[in-house]
């Protein structure tokens, strides 16, 4: 029975390409897989049968895919590419609730990927992870949490830098210098409704990002031009970025905080201060981290073997007992299996066939007119 990989996230990859020709070892099918941001996707679930995804038309399709298409899958597999909780206030935790409500199974675990979605629950595990191990061999920041604007009056030292809710790739930070600047932020965060929280700048001379993806480790080092350029990592004109050796240190720091929040794909990043000669862990994240450039395609093919390992294991001894909903694209008749996916095609790239998704619509119909006329 083909098995739908549903991979939501961004076009930058093309997991069609990267997930080609892969079968599952247990009964050699191969895989469909799907790819969609959050923003395309609509999702029911049945208790029953699993989760049905409907998938609208991607404005800009990746070519030979069926992306330019409307189709309606039962998924038995989620990879999660892009985060639920966007710059500009998209939230799409529903969907995700949608998912975690029938206990689709993916990576990283559904729990992970939502405690992903809140900063506060990514660092609340790291500062477990600390306090077991201690400071100097797990060397996070130390951070002020603040529920909203009410929660600000205590001033911290400064200079500070201030987060505002859970935004990522440097957006919704600000460095503040003294009282009045603070005071300032302050006001601004009355207007909102959301949290803040506040930790001491520091004086970095580069950056490091450890990443772990299954069994396969990488680290990568940043050191900037001039911090005139900016004061953020990823905003600074970069004067050098390579990768180092991932050292015992490093390993140690990415397998306690995996261990802890159940991630399979995940980064740390961290910064270097000569100044105080130590390392501070500034956050971490979870499978929708970018893939650096060099990286991409090599990273991809890492993410797409966990996955069909994981795929394996999983469905090679799950029981056939519940009836699919979704419809397929050669028959009309419901398969039974456990979370497995309807469509019958086994490319990846195939469109789904509308008019099968009409015939079992106008069937599912039929039936519930014969029972009220009973």
């Amino acid at each position: 029975m083909v098995k739908t990989l549903l991979v939501i996230g961004s076009q930058k990859i093309d997991f069609h390409a990267i997930f080609k020709d892969q079968k599952l070892s247990f009964d050699g099918e191969p895989i469909r897989v799907e790819q969609a941001p959050w923003e395309l996707i609509s999702v029911t679930s049945y208790s029953d049968s699993g989760a049905v995804v409907t998938i609208d038309p991607h404005p800009n399709p990746i070519p030979f895919t069926n992306q330019g298409t409307r189709r309606t899958v039962t998924v038995d597999f989620v990879l999660f590419r892009g985060g639920t909780r966007g710059t500009f206030h998209q939230d799409f935790r529903n969907l995700l609730l949608a998912l975690m409500y029938v206990n689709v199974p993916s990576i990283n675990s559904l729990q992970a990927f939502y405690d992903c979605q809140e900063k506060p629950l990514l660092y609340r595990k790291l500062l477990q992870v600390q306090k077991r191990l201690g400071t100097l061999e797990f060397p996070l920041i130390p951070q002020t949490f603040h529920p909203d604007h009410k929660a600000m009056y205590f001033l911290p030292e400064f200079p500070v830098v201030v987060k505002v809710g859970t935004a990522s790739g440097g957006v919704g930070k600000m460095k503040l210098m003294d009282q009045s600047q603070w005071n300032d932020f302050r006001g601004l965060v009355s207007q909102g409704n959301t949290y803040v929280t506040s930790e001491p700048y520091i004086e970095w001379d580069y950056d490091i990002r450890i990443q772990k993806i299954g069994a396969h480790y990488r680290a990568m080092k940043r050191i900037v031009a001039s911090k005139e350029s900016g004061w953020k990592s990823n905003d600074s004109a970069c004067v050098k970025d390579e990768d180092v050796p991932v050292t015992p240190e490093y390993r140690r720091w990415i397998d306690e905080a995996c261990a802890a929040l159940d991630l399979d794909i995940a980064a740390i990043d961290a910064v270097y201060s000569s100044k105080q000669g130590r390392y501070y862990i500034l956050e971490i994240n979870g499978s929708s981290i970018g893939l650096a450039a060099r990286h991409a395609q090599e990273d991809a093919a890492h993410i797409r073997d966990l996955v069909m390992h994981r795929m394996d294991t999983l469905f090679s001894s799950a029981p056939a007992t519940t009836e699919k909903r979704s419809p397929s694209s050669s028959s009309t008749s419901s398969a039974t299996a456990p979370s497995t996916s309807p469509p019958s095609s086994s490319s990846s790239s195939s469109p789904s066939d509308k008019s099968s998704t009409d015939d079992n619509k106008g069937k599912h119909t039929g039936l519930v007119a014969k029972l009220f006329k009973k």
